[in-house]
């Protein structure tokens, strides 16, 4: 359980304590788990009984253990991460634009 709450933790980007019911089918596939899209739409909509699309970690939890293998929770933890370093390619890429700024500002105080 606690391999999962971190991985909710990692895509929750903005911290509001759910992440988006549209972007599960993005974060299994980074995970390299196997899911019929269909089964994933289902699953969505059985969990998701008030249709706001927002799915919290309880919900989370259910969603990712119809479709996760029974692996170690060493292992899900590798495979959450890999699956956000995946997802977050964008983010990241911002995070090191921003580093460069603050250099380049540092940079320019010193001089």
């Amino acid at each position: 359980m606690h391999a999962l709450r971190k991985a909710f933790a990692t895509f929750d980007k903005t911290k509001k304590g759910y992440v988006e019911a549209k972007d599960l089918e993005g974060i299994l596939n980074n995970m390299g788990t196997a899911f019929d899209l269909e089964d994933l739409n289902e699953t969505i909509k059985r969990v998701d009984i008030d249709h706001d699309g927002k799915i919290n970690f309880d919900k989370f939890v259910i969603i990712a253990s119809n479709f996760l293998q029974e692996d170690d929770e060493e292992t899900i933890t590798n495979e959450l991460k890999e699956a956000f370093r995946l997802y977050d390619k964008e983010g990241m890429k911002r995070d090191k634009e921003g580093v460069e700024r603050r250099k380049t500002a540092a940079v320019g105080r010193q001089g």
